[in-house]
């Protein structure tokens, strides 16, 4: 299977503890998204790719910590976190539509914002 290795430059790259935190906010976007598509808003689902924790165990990056993930195949950005948005097709709207309703279901605890992902028959496939 096709994947995606996402590492951080600099920072915590080794630290347990952000990795926790970001698979953490991955899990409230999976609830959210399940709740998004129990509600039936749109005849299509919404899925979202569920990243893992790899460490390096030799080379060069040793040690360091990764994410990884399923590719996404047509992969696009539908929204951004500084208010920007593809309105051009049905799909980025939906994607602000997802994003208003986070806000709402959480009581303004959470933003689903920078969606990006693949479109497919059957659905969408988000990427954290």
């Amino acid at each position: 299977e096709q994947c995606v290795c996402k590492w951080f430059k600099s920072g915590s790259v080794f630290e347990k503890e952000f990795f926790e935190l970001d698979i953490h906010a991955v899990q409230k976007a999976e609830q959210i998204i399940k709740q998004w598509n129990f509600a039936g808003f749109v005849n299509r689902v919404i899925r979202l790719n569920i990243p893992q924790v790899w460490t390096f165990t030799d080379g060069f990056r040793k040690g360091q910590k990764v994410l990884q993930e399923p590719f996404i195949e047509n992969w696009q950005k539908f929204n951004s976190n500084s208010g920007w948005a593809d309105d051009d097709t049905p799909w980025p709207r939906v994607m602000q539509a997802l994003s208003h309703f986070s806000y709402h279901i959480s009581s303004g605890q959470h933003v689903l914002c920078d969606l990006q992902g693949g479109v497919y028959s059957d659905g969408v496939v988000l990427t954290d």
